[in-house]
């Protein structure tokens, strides 16, 4: 006898990496949690890439994070801090073991 599954969806999860430009560039890191409501960003600015301009950080690494798979940590109970990790390789469907290549923590944003 066949037994009534119900697909539960705990987190649905968007992310997005932008450059912005100005007198003080950045890269912005966003995950947001459609189910939760829950976001996290993380900000990387001039101290974060002393050896070159930001933008030139963000033209180099915005490819580097398309080709990679990518994998969301979820907070344990009572932590607001978001561990994201990208993996060489991509979402290619392989099955085999992914080295990491980023992982980033992004705090919570109230």
């Amino acid at each position: 006898m066949a037994q009534n599954e119900e697909n539960v969806i705990l987190h649905k999860w968007s992310f997005n990496c932008k450059f912005e430009e100005g007198d003080d560039p950045k890269i912005v890191f966003t995950v947001e949690d459609g189910v939760t409501n829950r976001k996290w960003v993380l900000v990387k600015g001039k101290d974060d890439f002393p050896d070159q301009k930001v933008g030139e950080a963000y033209d180099k690494l915005q490819p580097e994070l398309d080709a990679c798979s990518i994998a969301c940590i979820y907070p344990e109970d009572g932590a607001n801090t978001l561990e994201i990790r990208f993996y060489d390789g991509g979402n290619d469907g392989d099955k085999q073991q992914k080295e990491i290549k980023y992982t980033y923590q992004l705090p919570e944003e109230k």
